[in-house]
């Protein structure tokens, strides 16, 4: 596994909290609308995500020179580093586990997968029935093993899939 990001350090305390509301403020100012909201672990701006039109969040880190966002949304919590481009959340222990979001995400598609009756190993382009690309998955969960990048707690989920065989990504549509 790789090291966690040397920008971590910037983060202050646990939990940042902003003075305003949960919207964004520069997009107010303009009157443009957010998609999703990211606050600044150093010193709680909020500003919206990447896929909004005027991506304030990366603004403020290329102004501020603030890395570390976190994710406002319900549900979620992660946290993303601009510079090192690695999505950490909380440790327990107060540290930061590094997290792949694509594997996590695609793990759930996986075991709908196995669930509905799909077969493993999985082909090359199988898709979700939600239009998750499942076989890229699993291409990705393997090459992320073989790299030794696949946290320990990915990697059993994964091999608890029922049919499941490392490095077995069919040929087949």
């Amino acid at each position: 596994m790789k090291p966690p990001c040397a920008h971590l350090d910037q983060v202050r305390g646990r939990t940042v909290t902003a003075a305003n509301e949960r919207v964004c403020e520069d997009c107010i100012r303009l009157g443009t609308r957010w998609r999703h909201l990211r606050i600044c672990r150093t010193c709680g701006h909020m500003g919206c995500c990447d896929q909004s039109p005027e991506r304030h969040a990366r603004g403020h880190f290329r102004l501020s020179g603030h890395p570390i966002m976190q994710t406002t949304e319900p549900g979620e919590d992660w946290t993303w580093c601009f510079i090192c481009e690695r999505t950490y959340r909380d440790g327990p222990g107060g540290g930061f586990d590094s997290i792949d979001l694509f594997v996590e995400a695609g793990l759930q598609f996986a075991r709908a997968h196995v669930e509905a009756g799909g077969g493993l190993p999985i082909g090359r382009d199988a898709r979700s029935p939600e239009g998750f690309p499942l076989g890229d998955w699993a291409r990705h969960v393997n090459d992320r093993r073989r790299a030794d990048e696949l946290s320990p707690a990915d990697e059993s989920a994964i091999a608890a899939l029922a049919g499941w065989s490392w490095d077995a990504v069919s040929d087949r549509t």
